[in-house]
C-alpha cells in the first residue's frame, strides 16, 4: 500500500523518526497581534536598558503609530504594560499626537510601521 498526502497550502510538514508534524502558516489576527506586542515590548526594553533602569522602576510611556498598527497592540495593552512596568501606557494615532517634550524618545521601524516610543521615569 502507498500513501500520498497532499496538504493545503498553507500547511508545512516535517518528517522525523516517529512520525511526521504538520504545521499551520496561517497567521490569525491573534497571532499578529501577540507578535506585535511582543515587538513593542521589546522596543522598550532596549530603551530602558540604555537608560540604563533598575529592572523594578516603573515608567510612563507614550506611543506614536498609524492607526493600523495602533488597532494591533491596544488589544495586547495590559500584557504590554505588566511586562514593561507601565504606570501609565497612552497608544495614539501618529496624526493625533502632540509632541511634547519627553524624557527618552526614540523611532523606530517595526514591520514597516513607524512607531515613536517615548519614556517618561
Amino acid at each position: 500500500v502507498l500513501f500520498d498526502s497532499e496538504l493545503p497550502d498553507d500547511f508545512v510538514s516535517s518528517e522525523f523518526e516517529g512520525g511526521n508534524v504538520f504545521v499551520n502558516t496561517n497567521i490569525t489576527l491573534e497571532i499578529r497581534q501577540e507578535a506585535m506586542a511582543r515587538e513593542l515590548i521589546r522596543r522598550v526594553q532596549d530603551m530602558r536598558k540604555e537608560l540604563d533602569l533598575d529592572v523594578e522602576a516603573n515608567i510612563n510611556v507614550d506611543v506614536e503609530t498609524s492607526s493600523e498598527f495602533k488597532d494591533l497592540i491596544v488589544p495586547q495593552s495590559e500584557v504590554i504594560s505588566h511586562e514593561i512596568r507601565a504606570k501609565s501606557l497612552i497608544i495614539t494615532d501618529s496624526e493625533e499626537c502632540n509632541k511634547d517634550s519627553k524624557d527618552y524618545t526614540k523611532e523606530w521601524d517595526i514591520e514597516g510601521e513607524k512607531v515613536v516610543i517615548s519614556i517618561k521615569k
